[in-house]
């Protein structure tokens, strides 16, 4: 596979554009919400494919996975799969 400029998703020594990754983090915000409706329009129009990422505040806890942590409330897991869901 040819390199990619990771600016613009183009081949630069044909200028044709490539299938990308569109990634949109959600943590059930109207911004967020905003932001995943415009991510989810524009893999559809370029053909992309959508990745949605669940975001949950947890206070205290590190940046990283779910499966990261070393005790996972009940509460932050229930939240994290409804914001998937909805999503």
């Amino acid at each position: 596979m040819k390199d990619t400029d990771p600016m613009t998703g183009t081949d630069p020594t044909t200028g044709s554009t490539v299938l990308a990754v569109i990634a949109v983090g959600f943590d059930g915000s109207a911004p967020a919400a905003a932001a995943l409706d415009w991510a989810a329009l524009e893999a559809r129009r370029t053909g992309a494919t959508l990745r949605v990422i669940s975001v949950v505040h947890y206070p205290g806890m590190h940046a990283g996975t779910l499966e990261s942590a070393p005790i996972l409330p009940a509460s932050l897991l229930s939240r994290a799969n409804k914001l998937s869901a909805e999503a």
